[in-house]
């Protein structure tokens, strides 16, 4: 199952380049109101410290400041403990970006005096204290941590593997070992309900547990949390997800078919209508298509109408290709309408039929009544699985001449 949930479950921080040395201010006391106060001292000296996180205005910053005898400081203003990344650097040293990961320590930054200690040169193992969302993290790090080890082999494959389909097949293998962390990870959301841990990082969970789970850890959040912009946000995507569960109503939606005709939900009131949303990148979603076929064979004389979504705006060659490899032309197919990325945000489009029946992983098929009523959901986390739409489409048509 391909997972396209809000982003990856780790926060992607590009350091800016030290052209200019911010000296900050020496301050001793404990930060007013949302200021923090980064203190550090290095075994091994370097030029520069630079500080990469997301300020009170919700802006990507880029601190750097001089490095004295293994000394810094660095002071901001944030407005709720945000991760961030630190990198320690000499003058002229050129780090490339794919050694940055390496190179840096990812840490929760908290409106607290922080300290840093440790060798500049073993990022992963600099000690942070001061901070109270650090210290949940790095349990909830602690417990993980055998599982990604594990992974690595297989990322590591995946990262040299040029062939995209064989590339695709070693990712299909990730679902294991993903599967085991988010047991871990919710687990952890349980146990530390007020954590702005499980506030941050649920974002990338929320769509992939059942949505009685996500109101579940919601629900536990203090009020600072869930009214929070970023609760605020969880909130939505959980209302949202539910609009395409069993027993509401169908999102109406036209758009153009790889044939170049329009297509309307409505041009099928009165049948049921299969949503099959794919991709011609997706795995399972290629693999599942023979059974499709077959239930298309067996039920589209009788009435099922299937409308293939592909999450394919992108890729539009691939998605032809697809359609005519696995020959899917024999039914309804249509574009998601993928909402674009703009600067550091996703802007949404009304008409992406992912975000209108809360799609986050595919395959995912959802099957629409006569009424236009969704009478069924399967294959993501939401729903049922492949057998149980079988037995549906079955206990529907079986029964009709």
């Amino acid at each position: 199952m391909k997972d396209r949930s809000f982003i990856n479950s780790s926060l992607r921080l590009l350091f800016c380049l030290p052209l200019l040395l911010i000296t900050l201010q020496q301050s001793s006391a404990k930060p007013p109101g949302n200021r923090f106060v980064l203190k550090g001292m290095l075994s091994a000296n370097r030029d520069s410290a630079i500080l990469t996180y997301i300020d009170k205005d919700g802006k990507y910053t880029c601190a750097v400041t001089p490095v004295i005898k293994g000394a810094f400081q660095l002071e901001g203003r944030i407005a709720l403990p945000e991760m961030a990344s630190i990198l320690f650097k000499n003058k002229n040293e050129h780090i490339p970006q794919a050694l940055l990961e390496n190179h840096s320590r990812r840490f929760y930054l908290e409106a607290s005096p922080m300290m840093i200690n440790g060798d500049p040169g073993r990022a992963a193992e600099l000690k942070i204290t001061g901070s109270q969302t650090e210290t949940e993290y790095e349990i909830l790090e602690a417990r993980t941590r055998p599982i990604r080890e594990e992974m690595k082999p297989l990322v590591e494959a995946y990262r040299k593997e040029g062939d995209h389909e064989k590339a695709a097949l070693i990712e299909e293998k990730f679902t294991s070992f993903n599967d085991r962390i988010k047991k871990l990870t919710y687990a952890f959301f349980l146990e530390y309900p007020n954590s702005w841990v499980t506030l941050d990082q649920m974002r990338f969970y929320v769509s992939q547990v059942k949505i009685d789970s996500a109101e579940r850890i919601y629900r536990n959040m203090s009020k600072e949390q869930s009214s929070s912009s970023l609760g605020v946000m969880i909130a939505e995507e959980i209302q949202q997800m539910k609009q395409g569960l069993p027993g509401n109503m169908a999102a109406p939606f036209t758009k153009t078919e790889l044939s170049g005709h329009p297509l309307s939900l409505s041009d099928f009131k009165g049948k049921y209508v299969l949503l099959d949303f794919w991709a011609s990148w997706c795995v399972p979603c290629r693999k599942g298509n023979p059974h499709l076929l077959e239930l298309y064979r067996k039920y589209g004389k009788k009435g099922l109408v299937i409308i293939g979504i592909a999450d394919d705006d992108r890729t539009l060659g691939a998605w032809r290709s697809a359609v005519e490899k696995d020959q899917i032309g024999v039914w309804h197919q249509i574009l998601r309408g993928y909402a674009p990325k703009t600067g550091n945000t996703y802007k949404t489009n009304p008409d992406d039929l992912d975000y209108a029946y809360g799609v986050h992983d595919i395959p995912t098929q959802i099957l629409i009544d006569p009424n236009g009523r969704i009478a069924g959901r399967f294959g993501d986390n939401q729903g049922g699985t492949q057998q149980d739409m079988d037995q549906m489409l079955m206990s529907v048509f079986e029964k009709l001449p």
